[in-house]
């Protein structure tokens, strides 16, 4: 299954495979990290954001990105690295491609370097 990685260390934006057979261990291996958080980035094309949970508390921070305004429901910043991708309507993963694609990502990323992440807050937003 094809998703999108924002790979904050080498400020690159690429394709890469998700293993089905074993999607957690898959997703945590793209982002490198043990615990993931998925963001919901659109409501309508049912595009999500898989992120190291903990990436804001790291000493220090790892480098990150945030996208430009208009592009996701929730632009970041996020901190470490981040995979693009898409769900059906139970909410299972699915192919993200061609739904969202490289080129896409790119025109609408910017990087951060670790010491300009603000520290982690937390906000809750009510469902639509």
């Amino acid at each position: 299954m094809r998703a999108i990685k924002v790979d904050a260390l080498t400020k690159q934006v690429y394709e890469v495979n998700i293993n089905e057979a074993d999607q957690l261990k898959s997703l945590q291996s793209l982002v490198g990290c043990d615990t993931i958080d998925i963001v919901s980035l659109t409501n309508s094309r049912g595009i999500d954001l898989v992120i190291d949970d903990e990436g804001l508390c790291h000493d220090p921070k790892p480098d990150g990105f945030c996208f430009v305004p208009g592009f996701a429901r929730h632009p970041g910043p996020f901190a470490g690295n981040g995979l693009l991708v898409s769900h059906d309507l139970e909410g299972e993963l699915k192919d993200l491609l061609p739904i969202l694609t490289v080129e896409d990502v790119q025109r609408n990323v910017q990087w951060f370097a670790g010491a300009g992440l603000p520290e982690p807050s937390l906000e809750f937003y009510p469902m639509p």
